[in-house]
Parts: C-alpha cells; structure tokens; sequence
C-alpha cells in the first residue's frame, strides 16, 4: 500500500478502477489494511531492536 500512496489513493483506485460501488465498505477495507499494516510493521521494528519478547506460548511460523 506504501507504494500506492496509502489510503488515500487506495480509496478512489477501488471506487474508480476495482470497481467496488460501496464507498463504506471501501473506506472501511481501507482502514483495516492500514492498520493492519502498521501493527505488523512496529511488532517487527521492536522485535528486531530487542526491545519486545514474544509472550510464553507463541508459536513462530517460518
């Protein structure tokens, strides 16, 4: 999403291009991948710095 310009081109570019005729359920689409984004993103940064343990019981894929 970074590389389109986020949610803010991201909504018009469903409305418009996907073709997706619901603006609530694109705005809402749209929220959710941005926070989604950035909740994976800063669990990333702090695990890689150290900062944060992962809780007993996690379980790591990969």
């Amino acid at each position: 999403m970074g590389l389109i310009g986020g949610s803010i081109l991201a909504v018009p570019l469903l409305l418009y291009r996907v073709g997706v005729h619901n603006p609530h359920l694109v705005i809402g689409t749209m929220a959710l991948a941005v926070c989604t984004n950035a909740f994976i993103l800063e669990k990333a940064v702090t695990a890689r710095q150290g900062l944060e343990r992962p809780p007993v019981g996690t379980m790591v894929f990969g």
